[in-house]
């Protein structure tokens, strides 16, 4: 005997309702990795080790939207000034740290330079440019302060192989 719509309905919307979490929301959340022995990081390394180090952090993933290296453990809770002191060409399709003649070596390298000029409270690579913030008044943020706490905050971008197209 032949089902009828009630007795169909509920497999197909567990069917439907699969496909679309299969296919829908997959935006990825940020990693965030505490910097180990991070407490005393630029008095302790030099330009090569920091430079050496910002490239494996930055290996964690393939492809990342953003990268950010913070000293501070909340740095929403501070007054910050942010201010971009590079730009990367916006032109193209990928970011620059994608490009096989530039790479992940040459903004690591980028990122270190900056980080051992001055002081300041993150950095951030974004698809467009560098970007630096630091305190807009002077305070006791330092290595000893309870706010102190270094991390690096990478938005993954999961680019498979195989797309489905829902448009046609």
């Amino acid at each position: 005997m032949a089902q009828n719509k009630n007795e169909v309905a509920p497999s197909v919307t567990n069917q439907q309702a699969l496909v679309k979490r299969l296919l829908g929301n997959n935006r990825a959340k940020p990693t965030k990795m505490v910097i180990a022995g991070g407490k005393f990081l630029l008095d302790e390394v030099d330009q090569t080790k920091l430079e050496r180090a910002v490239f494996t952090w930055l290996r964690r993933h393939r492809w990342f939207e953003y990268a950010k290296i913070s000293f501070a453990k909340n740095p929403e809770d501070m007054n910050l000034r942010v201010e971009k002191v590079q730009d990367f060409p916006a032109e193209d399709r990928y970011a620059i740290w994608e490009q096989p003649s530039h790479g992940k070596r040459w903004l690591s390298e980028q990122m270190a330079q900056i980080l051992a000029r001055q002081k300041l409270v993150y950095i951030e690579a974004k698809k467009d440019g560098l970007y630096v913030a630091t305190e807009v008044e002077e305070s006791d943020f330092s290595p000893e302060s309870e706010n102190w706490e270094p991390y690096i905050e990478l938005l993954p971008i999961r680019r498979g192989e195989y797309k489905v197209n829902m448009n046609t």
